[in-house]
């Protein structure tokens, strides 16, 4: 049983992996809130849940991106208890920003490393933006953009390595063609 590109958007296979992989978003998600972040704010964390995002992208398309996506964060933020808070928007707006920002350039042959490092600058800036104009009400969220940018180009690196990772997986174990 493979996944193919382009095949109907709901077919039986399609739907069993597209529900797969967004279980393992909403965990990788859910475990991401225990792990320490590397700055210091409420509702900060390291992203991995992207990776998966990032391989729905690459297996599937944009309206999977946004499925797994949005599911992912209204799951997630309503099984740690933070449904409608500060993190859920910001959680929201960065990760609808970042699937749209990384299938747009998928669709200009960009690299995946690229693609996932751009991917998060644009999911930062959104947040950062969403901070400073809804829930603090200063610019000055901003003053901390290179050291959250700066990691999140790390993550975005490493998104892209998990998910390369995992598609070879997937081939390996005859899942994909």
């Amino acid at each position: 049983m493979n996944i193919k590109r382009g095949e109907k958007p709901f077919s039986s296979v399609r739907l069993t992996y597209l529900s797969v992989l967004t279980a393992v978003a909403i965990i990788i998600g859910i475990l991401e809130t225990v792990i320490p972040p590397p700055v210091p704010l409420v509702g900060f964390k390291w992203g991995f849940s992207n990776s998966i995002i990032l391989m729905v992208l690459m297996l599937m398309g944009q309206k999977e991106g946004f499925i797994v996506a949005t599911l992912k964060v209204i799951i997630a933020n309503l099984l740690t208890g933070r449904f409608l808070g500060p993190s859920f928007f910001l959680g929201l707006g960065g990760s609808l920003s970042s699937v749209y920002m990384m299938s747009t350039l998928m669709k200009s042959k960009f690299g995946l490393i690229a693609v996932s490092i751009f991917g998060s600058f644009v999911s930062n800036l959104v947040q950062l933006f969403l901070a400073a104009t809804l829930f603090i009400g200063s610019g000055k969220v901003f003053y901390l953009s290179g050291y959250i940018i700066g990691i999140g180009a790390f993550t975005g690196f490493l998104n892209a390595i998990i998910a390369y990772g995992g598609i070879k997986w997937m081939k390996q174990i005859d899942i994909l063609s």
